[in-house]
């Protein structure tokens, strides 16, 4: 008989459990038993209990309760499965798709929400011969077969009738006191492995309280989910099909017909009390569910490579994936339609987590390796432990590996009390599960609590995860078990009894000789929150005193460039020290110049400016100039910080003036400017008869007045400058006729004039 389906009442007290038999099984009421906190007790709404169904590739473990032994998939032996008639490429920007897919006997039959990529229609048993040939194109990326990764079966069962819907603590993955009572199921008193060897979960749960609200959203891919069972209530925030089946693909219909979706999104992030705990607890962590594997486990890579993009984009922090298979390609590479969806999914910050893999059993000849797509480094892979905080004994293992989390084992009783405890798929029960599936969801929960915190960036809550580990086996990370089994508790607080403080000097610091730099240790601190006391050494000894500080925040000038060596010694008020070293890179000020102005001159004026620097060190500057006509770099002279240009040109151009000033330690700036000069007769045109025909005076008048100018240039090019003088002069006359018969403004006939006058000037030079 099943566990009757009960709708959870309002969370009890946290007080232990009186009990009461019915039906053979115990029943759970009020008091007696007094409850210290919540790391003693605390109780789950269980509305029935059906055992294990299915996990993430088998159950290496049998229990004696199941009508048939475990099912064993092995991956390292098992045939690659792809999903017949239909392959995966990914074409480079600008490919004519359609022609290349012709070309190999393939059309399009669904574009995926990978960019560029898409779903080929191909000849059934040529899947992994067109790929490889559309592989070599120079336009695609690449093609790759619709490998069929896998959830597998376990087979167990207990049931017993629980009508009060209320069940004790039997969760050891999240609270293990060392021994559960069982007497329901029939086991009696079940002692759990070892003592602590959960996840520091009640710890956090006391950390945080019961009303804790941070915000944060796992996407589970998998078989789906039980969308009424009251685990979920609340809960899921949106859901998606993936399948190309009879079913229609697209939102809603993502029901769990399988039971392993529901199981693992039970494990990640159940309904937010402590009667039914998923790691991920508070009532406004959600869940968005991709059903991405079919009733029979099956989960083809377009599928989930689509589900993780859909999750990137609809407000996913994490992605479980508790599926898994090694590589379907020729290469052995996995899939490279779904790397690319995972680079996605980082590139926006959500952080995708994988199981290992079952198949660490020996008789099926397994010698070590991680499954893809946990294999592949985009995805955090993550291994199972068992309640004696050791690696299980099915758990897949090898150089991937990264962090391990509980996911159950066998026991020496043959029960599934060892297993790990979440939501039924078929009715509103809850059952007992194991295999690494169970153990990404505690992990995927824990990553959730940590952006739910406060934290955003998916490098950093992987890193967090794995820093604040529990080490299990060799110091360090092991291939076994990674960094070790999570710890929720030390990775959302940080804290750790006895731990030294972290001194954090700051890093990237840099500045100018003579200008203080500004260090910050701020984010210096306590694991256990005592007072820190700081003490810094710049590295300049020549400074003096001012070489040292006992500031948080503290400011140092340093009067030579160069690279110091700048250390923080953070003392805790324990007497605990930690030191850290960080780099001040101290840069000469170079001599800034100002712009110089340049100058259209006619041969014979001189070339004349002013100019200034700014440089914040107290330096000794030499200044040059180089006019740019062949004249060569001469020394200029100072004033200040100032100087004074002149220069006489003897041939017409242009030339490029380069003022230089350098200062004593090497550094150098520089100012330049253009400076034109042009002939009589270049002069003439530009400056004369360019701006009479711009006058806007009439065109008689226009013709009148470049008339002289016109034979003025003639007889300079006949080298006749007497005559070029009288037509210039002539020029002027004109000029002033037009004044004083108002036919041109003052202004205007005072410009002209001025300009003639230079022409004279510089043709009698």
């Amino acid at each position: 008989m099943l566990f009757s389906a009960r709708e959870p009442g309002p969370s009890p007290p946290l007080s232990a459990i009186r009990r009461s038999k019915i039906a053979g099984c115990r029943r759970f009421g009020p008091p007696p038993l007094s409850r210290t906190s919540m790391k003693r007790a605390f109780p789950l709404f269980l509305a029935g209990v059906t055992g294990l169904s299915a996990c993430s590739d088998l159950s290496p473990v049998a229990t004696g309760l199941g009508a048939g032994a475990p099912v064993s998939l092995n991956a390292s032996e098992a045939p690659v499965e792809i999903v017949p008639g239909q392959i995966i490429v990914r074409f480079r920007p600008g490919a004519a798709r359609s022609e290349i897919a012709q070309q190999h006997r393939a059309h399009k039959k669904s574009d995926m929400l990978l960019e560029r990529t898409e779903i080929l229609e191909v000849p059934v048993g040529e899947e992994a011969a067109i790929a490889a040939q559309l592989s070599k194109n120079p336009n695609v990326e690449f093609a790759e077969t619709d490998e069929i990764m896998r959830v597998g079966p376990c087979e167990t069962s207990v049931s017993c009738d629980l009508p009060n819907g209320d069940l004790a603590l039997w969760k050891w993955d999240l609270h293990n006191t060392g021994t559960m009572d069982m007497a329901l199921q029939g086991w009696g008193t079940v002692t759990t492995g070892k003592v602590d060897a959960d996840i520091d979960w009640a710890e956090t749960y006391d950390h945080l309280g019961p009303d804790f609200a941070g915000s944060a959203v796992i996407a589970i891919l998998d078989t789906g989910i039980r969308t009424t069972h009251p685990a979920f209530a609340g809960k899921i925030v949106g859901g998606r099909r993936f399948l190309s089946d009879t079913v229609t693909v697209g939102t809603g219909n993502y029901t769990d017909d399988q039971g392993h979706g529901s199981h693992v999104a039970g494990i990640a992030a159940s309904r937010g009390d402590v009667r039914i705990p998923g790691v991920a607890y508070g009532t406004n962590i959600k869940l968005l569910i991709g059903k991405v594997c079919n009733s029979a486990g099956s989960c083809p890579n377009s599928a989930t490579a689509n589900a993780i993009v859909w999750a990137a984009n609809n407000g996913a922090n994490v992605i479980n994936m508790s599926l898994g298979a090694f590589g379907g390609n020729p290469d052995g590479t996995g899939s490279a339609a779904q790397q690319a969806a995972m680079q996605y999914a980082l590139s926006k910050e959500v952080l995708p987590v994988c199981a290992t893999g079952n198949d660490d059993n020996k008789p099926n000849g397994y010698t070590g390796g991680i499954g893809y797509p946990a294999r592949f480094p985009e995805c955090m892979a993550v291994g199972a432990t068992s309640w004696s905080d050791t690696k299980a004994s099915y758990s897949n293992y090898g150089a991937q590996i990264e962090i391990s989390a509980p996911g159950g084992d066998g026991n020496s009783k043959g029960t599934a009390a060892s297993f790990i405890l979440a939501p039924l798929h078929s009715s509103n029960s809850y059952t007992w599960k194991t295999g690494t599936s169970m153990a990404t969801p505690q992990v995927a929960g824990l990553a959730a609590l940590l952006y739910a915190t406060g934290m955003t960036r998916a490098a950093d809550v992987r890193a967090r995860m794995i820093q604040t580990a529990d080490d299990l086996e060799a110091p360090g990370w092991d291939n076994r078990t990674g960094a070790g089994r999570i710890n929720v508790y030390r990775a959302v607080t940080g804290k750790d009894p006895n731990a030294a403080p972290v001194a954090a000097p700051g890093s990237g610091y840099a500045g100018n000789k003579g200008v203080a730099v500004q260090f910050d240790g701020s984010a210096s601190n306590d694991p256990n929150g005592k007072p820190v006391t700081f003490a810094w050494n710049f590295g300049d000894p020549a400074s003096g005193a001012a070489n040292s500080s006992t500031l948080a925040t503290p400011a140092h000038t340093y009067l030579r460039a160069g690279s110091y060596m700048v250390t923080l010694t953070v003392t805790d008020a324990a007497g605990i020290a930690s030191t850290t070293t960080t780099t001040a890179v101290i840069a000469n000020i170079a001599p800034n110049v100002s712009a110089i102005s340049g100058a259209t001159l006619l041969l014979g004026e001189r070339y004349t400016a002013a100019g200034s620097f700014a440089d914040a060190d107290p330096d000794t500057w030499t200044a040059t100039v180089n006019y740019g006509d062949g004249t060569g770099t001469q020394g200029l002279a100072l004033n200040g910080k100032s100087f004074s240009l002149s220069h006489g040109y003897a041939a017409a151009g242009t030339h490029t003036v380069l003022v230089t000033v350098a200062d004593d330690d090497g550094g150098a700036g520089t100012s330049s400017a253009s400076v034109t000069v042009m002939t009589p007769q270049q002069g003439i045109h530009a400056t004369l008869i360019a701006a009479v025909g711009a006058s806007g005076m009439n065109s008689g008048t226009v013709t009148a007045l470049s008339a002289p100018l016109q034979a003025a240039s003639e007889s300079l090019d006949r080298g006749n400058r007497t005559a070029a003088t009288e037509q210039m002069q002539a020029f002027i006359n004109q000029v002033e006729a037009q004044v004083r018969s108002r036919q041109m403004t003052a202004a205007m006939g005072a410009d002209f004039s001025a300009r003639a006058n230079r022409v004279i000037a510089s043709i009698n030079r």
